[in-house]
């Protein structure tokens, strides 16, 4: 399973201006860590991957823009073999 990650930064950037870029990656981080020690404590693989899935196919599926609401984490899951 491929989950997708995207941020609306326009939401963030009222609030925390120039950090808000770094905010949400480091809230990406988090979650990440959190999705790794979830995966181990069911058996399953878990993988962070970067640059995995087109911006284009992305925009098409969710009728938005790349520049609206960019990829910022991508995560695959798997059995453990």
């Amino acid at each position: 399973m491929l989950i997708v990650i995207a941020s609306r930064f326009a939401r963030v950037r009222p609030t925390y201006g120039r950090l808000a870029s770094g905010l949400v990656l480091k809230e990406v981080g988090g979650l990440f860590q959190t999705l790794y020690l979830v995966c181990e404590r069911l058996g399953l693989a878990a993988c962070a991957l970067g640059g995995g899935s087109p911006d284009a196919l992305f925009s098409q599926l969710t009728r938005s823009t790349a520049l609206d609401e960019p990829i910022v984490g991508e995560l695959m899951l798997g059995p453990r073999e």
